[in-house]
């Protein structure tokens, strides 16, 4: 396999960690070129399908920074992966409550001002 071409500037970090959302405790790993301001950015954001974690994502998000040179963020929903078990049971709104409550949250945490969210399914 030949070399990957790049448009990073600067050098590249994986920042790993864990926010606290509504007692919850969520894994993400962001993967930034530290030569820009991340938060000035639009970061892509890589959400796992109804059962599956970060992991499932393998180093797409990885690659996808270091190609594009745009900060990338992966995250565990409560419940999978390495964040903390979702503590009460699932309805069938609880998607929603992902997407219009959960996430909002987390990109105010993670600072990411502007997003663009990748999905698989």
């Amino acid at each position: 396999m030949g070399k990957r071409p790049s448009i990073m500037t600067g050098p590249f970090a994986i920042h790993e960690g864990t926010v606290t959302i509504q007692d919850q405790q969520l894994f993400y790993r962001q993967m930034v070129d530290q030569g820009l301001n991340p938060s000035r950015k639009n970061h892509l954001v890589f959400l796992h399908e109804g059962l599956g974690c970060t992991a499932m994502w393998h180093d797409v998000p990885t690659l996808v920074a270091h190609d594009t040179g745009l900060p990338c963020v992966v995250y565990d929903r409560s419940g999978y992966g390495r964040s903390s078990k979702h503590l009460s049971p699932r309805n069938e709104r609880y998607l929603h409550i992902e997407a219009q409550d959960i996430l909002p949250r987390l990109l105010d945490l993670l600072q990411i001002e502007r997003a663009t969210l990748i999905g698989l399914k």
